[in-house]
């Protein structure tokens, strides 16, 4: 990993302990697929929340479609809505008014040929005329707990929709004419029960037909023969047309794919050979095997996700990788997922990912998910694992180790933190406390000599041995020690010495350590006799910077910038031509870019040429 160009910019939270990482970890056998643990498992994505404007009851995300035109329509639990992060038009039923929603709770969506959106909702089926801006209704299906849980537009234009207790419906989108499909009391081939699940009816690849996913088994049945086909009429033999609880219907490269309940598996079975082709189990890190998936879904990498509605669970897993991560829910994070309970999914052409939950929908940008694991970061989450979920335990400064690459972190609860993201593992010390500085006493930075972890506080330097794994004091000079002249705010190890510069009302002095010699050298910040500094603020150096000449570079927060002359043995502030007046700007970033011009950031982005100051 290159230190430079990769952990700089690693993002570590105050509070919580998140971090980034690079890569994965692996775990997968034959069809049994691992969950592993999810101090290593982390996604290779971040979720952007989008709330809905309204109230709870309209972030209950239940369905969703992207239509013929490119608008996204939502189904919540209050109302229909056409989705535009500047205007979102909202669908609702209104009492008297034929012509609207049947109910606001929706359950499903789908288009017709027509441009038409069709609309299920939990007292009902109706669908939206765009040239008229009106709902038609089927009075006769329009009744309570009419629940219509899955709606389908076959190759042939025609649509299919099931209603709850009242088995599949077929609409003749030619001749209007509306067909019901029920259960037989007879022993007469027919669907085997006349409840439907959801995400239970989809078209087959041949389109041939429908498979039928009811709460008892699986139908198929033919278009041509208009014959239902299940565990009590089955004359082709076709295995899969068992008695076991399949649910999650869907189609992915040509093969049927779909949960079994009974076997508590993930199963893809080739419809035109009649056989398996493969199963698996997903399991948990605490070797519970997930199961009852009512959503599966493939994405344009082949990953699947699934989400389990009985375990409240939501599994992705890396089909590049082979690993099975899960997808959590955390509450105040901005970037997890935004609930436990994964209702719909679908994805746009140009890669981006809508998920629909209970809380709102979650998405994941178009790049990111067309190349997750060539992402840059990685989020890894330490707030479980190290902080234990303590609000007042975070990272304060970290390094990459020169050697192995592995990381060093200090927190504000004096611990030292050396972390192996090869092997997932980690090693922790208490860092030396010392009372007399009460509050003072917590650790800012960390730098890297050699085989030593050098640790600063605010009127502290240790080191720590990385073979003996013990802490020594550096003993500094009585000035640092003076807390009236105001603590360590910047340190910078170059070659055998450490530079220690100190927060006060007026820096003028600079401190370096030679770690050979064990001694002490002070060196003068200098200002010019007419430039007045603002005395009733602390001045501190903030950044440092060794520029591709070799110069050593200071930015002052509030004191301006400054070059170190080896001449004089001295910091020379620096006055520029350009009509910049440093001591007047903070400093937030300074770096040079390859032409050798230095940047920095502050209210303003500044550069400036140092040949020309």
């Amino acid at each position: 990993m290159n230190f430079k160009k990769n952990l700089w910019k690693l993002l570590f939270t105050l509070r919580g302990g998140s971090a980034f990482r690079f890569g994965g970890f692996l775990l997968f056998g034959g069809f049994l697929l691992f969950g592993g643990d999810c101090f290593a498992q982390r996604l290779p994505y971040t979720f952007e929340q989008v709330r809905i404007e309204g109230n709870s009851l309209d972030n209950v995300i239940i369905c969703m479609l992207k239509d013929s035109k490119g608008y996204l329509w939502l189904g919540t639990a209050n109302g229909l809505k056409r989705y535009d992060p500047k205007v979102t038009v909202s669908f609702k039923k209104e009492e008297g008014n034929k012509n609207s929603l049947v109910h606001n709770y929706i359950e499903s969506l789908a288009e017709d040929r027509q441009g038409r959106i069709w609309v299920g909702t939990n007292e009902g089926v109706c669908y939206f005329d765009r040239k008229t801006n009106l709902f038609t209704r089927f009075e006769e299906l329009n009744k309570p707990d009419f629940a219509c849980r899955n709606i389908l537009c076959d190759s042939r234009g025609d649509i299919w929709f099931s209603i709850r207790d009242s088995g599949l419906y077929k609409f003749d989108t030619k001749t209007n004419k509306l067909t019901n499909f029920r259960k037989k009391p007879t022993s007469s081939p027919s669907l085997s029960n006349n409840r439907i699940i959801v995400n239970g009816l989809v078209e087959d690849i041949d389109r041939k037909g429908l498979w039928v996913a009811c709460i008892d088994k699986l139908n198929y049945f033919d278009f041509a023969k208009q014959t239902f086909y299940n565990s009590n009429h089955n004359p082709l033999k076709i295995p899969i047309l068992d008695n076991s609880y399949k649910s999650a219907l869907i189609f992915e490269q040509n093969l049927l794919v779909y949960s079994n309940s009974t076997t508590k598996e993930i199963c893809w079975y080739d419809t035109r050979q009649q056989k398996m082709v493969k199963t698996f189990k997903v399991i948990d890190k605490n070797g519970e095997i997930i199961t009852d998936f009512y959503q599966i879904f493939f994405d344009s990498n082949h990953d699947i996700w699934l989400g389990s509605y009985e375990m409240r669970k939501v599994v992705y897993i890396d089909a590049q990788l082979k690993k099975v991560i899960p997808v959590e829910y955390e509450r105040g994070s901005r970037i997890s997922f935004s609930d436990n309970v994964l209702n719909d999914i679908f994805q746009e052409k140009n890669g981006t990912i809508w998920f629909g939950t209970d809380n709102g929908i979650s998405t994941i940008n178009g790049l990111a998910a067309l190349k997750p694991n060539d992402q840059l970061f990685s989020i890894f989450d330490f707030s479980k694992t190290y902080f234990e979920n303590r609000n007042d335990d975070g990272f304060i400064h970290f390094l990459e180790d020169a050697k192995d690459s592995t990381w060093w972190f200090v927190t504000h609860k004096n611990r030292l933190l050396h972390y192996n993201p090869k092997t997932d593992s980690h090693k922790t010390w208490n860092i030396p406390l010392d009372p007399q500085f009460d509050r003072w006493d917590k650790s800012k930075f960390i730098a890297e000599y050699r085989d030593k972890i050098l640790i600063t506080k605010a009127f502290k330097l240790y080191e720590f041995d990385k073979k003996t794994h013990k802490f020594t004091t550096i003993e500094i000079t009585d000035e640092i020690k003076n807390k009236s002249k105001g603590e360590i705010c910047h340190i910078r190890v170059l070659g055998d010495s450490i530079w220690v510069f100190t927060k006060e009302k007026v820096v003028l002095k600079a401190y370096n350590y030679h770690f050979k010699k064990k001694k002490w050298a002070i060196y003068p910040i200098v200002y010019e006799k007419n430039i007045t500094i603002d005395t009733s603020q602390y001045i501190a150096v903030s950044k440092s910077l060794i520029s591709k000449s070799g110069d050593f570079w200071l930015a002052i927060h509030s004191g301006g910038g400054a070059k170190f002359n080896p001449i004089k043995k001295a910091f020379e502030l620096i006055k520029t031509k350009q009509d910049i007046d440093f001591r007047k700007i903070g400093f937030t970033g300074f770096d040079e870019d390859k032409d050798g011009n230095i940047w920095i950031s502050t209210y303003d982005l500044i550069k400036f040429n140092p040949p020309n100051v």
